[in-house]
């Protein structure tokens, strides 16, 4: 079970962020993730949203350039030891998270990490295998 992500660079100045924020808003979609990683004169933005094809279909129209990829949302228990929970299985199997974030909103009481990993379906196996809950689309509607 996974979801899309959208991944695009943007120029690392003032109101860049804003403006894929207000894109977003324009077609009324709700980020439900986010992840924005400085790289100099660069940013990478990582994102989830309610509908990633009228997402993309926005982005197009503005001429961005943005990738689709599937990852993981995953159901973290809130208490201690609750990451060491989905990371341990991951590497057990020698599965690598190449970079997780967390989503915005929660799934009851536990919190909700994105995961990208190159391992996707074997971590899709594992981590319900381990008791660790995924979510699918209803993380869209957070």
């Amino acid at each position: 079970m996974h979801i899309s992500q959208i991944t695009l660079t943007l120029n690392n100045k003032p109101g860049k962020l804003s403006g894929i924020s207000e894109l977003m808003g324009s077609e009324s979609l709700n980020i439900r993730a986010i992840s924005v990683v400085d790289q100099g004169e660069k940013s990478i933005i990582r994102f989830i949203v309610e509908d990633p094809e009228k997402a993309t279909n926005a982005l197009a129209a503005q001429n961005y350039e943005y990738s689709v990829a599937r990852v993981l949302a995953v159901e973290v228990p809130d208490h201690s030891g609750g990451l060491s929970a989905v990371l341990k299985p991951l590497k057990e199997q020698e599965i690598n998270v190449d970079y997780m974030y967390p989503a915005i909103g929660r799934h009851g009481n536990n919190a909700i990490l994105i995961i990208g990993t190159k391992d996707i379906e074997k971590a899709a196996e594992v981590l319900p295998a381990n008791y660790i809950h995924l979510l699918g689309e209803e993380v869209y509607h957070l």
